[in-house]
């Protein structure tokens, strides 16, 4: 959702300042010499990702959950004594309505509507908490990389 503020700008001019919120997005901002710019700016940004023409602009909302799965597999999978039992569950979620989607895109309702679909597929509960348990630990993993990463940069 898009917030427009009313700035002292340079020389006691007055500027418009757009930012752009959107869950699983980077937020934007612009600022405009008059508001009706402003206005038609937020309107533009906020179509386009609605469309899907605009990707998310970080690097760890432009991994697929299927990319992540893969990476989850070599460097945590291994390390389990479950290991083939897990890689038959990273293989079916990869392989999921969810593979292609970005990390940062997948929120709590693309989650329920996957549970949802295993359930008429015959899946047992426990199946499914297994799936969702896999799921949760992959971005508590991720989390942690990517503020790793992040405290090594600064």
């Amino acid at each position: 959702m898009a917030t427009i503020r009313k700035r002292p700008g340079p020389h006691g001019k007055t500027v418009w300042q757009v930012q752009i919120v959107r869950h699983g997005y980077a937020r934007r901002y612009r600022t405009f010499d008059t508001k009706g710019q402003a206005e038609e700016w937020a309107r533009e940004i906020e179509r386009a990702m609605a469309r899907g023409a605009v990707l998310p602009s970080r690097e760890e909302e432009s991994i697929t959950l299927a990319d992540a799965l893969n990476r989850y597999v070599r460097e945590v999978t291994v390390h389990k004594r479950g290991a083939a039992q897990e890689e038959c569950r990273v293989r079916l979620i990869a392989a999921s309505h969810l593979g292609p989607v970005f990390l940062g895109v997948i929120g709590g309702k693309e989650i329920a509507n996957y549970r949802d679909r295993r359930v008429p597929a015959g899946k047992s509960p426990n199946t499914i908490r297994l799936e969702l348990a896999l799921l949760s630990h992959l971005y508590t993993v991720a989390r942690r990389c990517v503020s790793m990463e992040v405290r090594h940069r600064v």
